[in-house]
This record gives C-alpha cells, structure tokens and sequence, in this order.
C-alpha cells in the first residue's frame, strides 16, 4: 500500500493512527524530514517533541535542522539527548 503524505499535519495525523509503531514513526521521520527520535520513548512524547521541533525549526532547510528530535537548538549538546 502507497501513502502519500503532503504537509506537517498530514504526517502528524498518521503517526498518530494506533497502528503506527515508535519505530515505523522513527523510519518516517528519518525519510521525511531528515531527524531521528528516540525509540525509547514512549509514542505520545515522541509526537509532543515532534511538534516542539517543527514549531522551533520547521522553517528551515533539512540540512540546517538539527539532526536529533529532541535537540533544543541548532547546536548539538550531548545533554539534548542524555538527560
């Protein structure tokens, strides 16, 4: 089955479906937009950092995004990831 996805609200609304996994949302976001979540996470919060991510850095290129999903700014710092 081929799904096509046009916007941010449209991807949102089927990483929210119930049969999507964390680790079908991390393959998506990966091919999609360029950035890597954390598979232990549990899915609603990986949806909540995805949100915080694209309302601070959705207007920029993929290349000049931060690379990780839960990075708080355009510069790597070990402790975005570590906490």
């Amino acid at each position: 089955m081929k799904m096509e996805i046009n916007n941010f609200d449209e991807l949102l609304t089927f990483l929210e479906r119930k049969e999507v996994t964390k680790e079908h949302i991390n393959e998506l976001l990966i091919k999609s937009i360029g950035v890597y979540c954390y598979v232990e996470d549990e899915k609603q919060e990986i949806i909540k950092q995805l949100k915080a991510y694209w309302t601070s850095f959705g207007h920029l290129p993929i290349g000049e995004r931060p690379l990780f999903l839960s990075q708080n700014n355009l510069y790597f710092d070990i402790s975005d990831i570590y906490k």
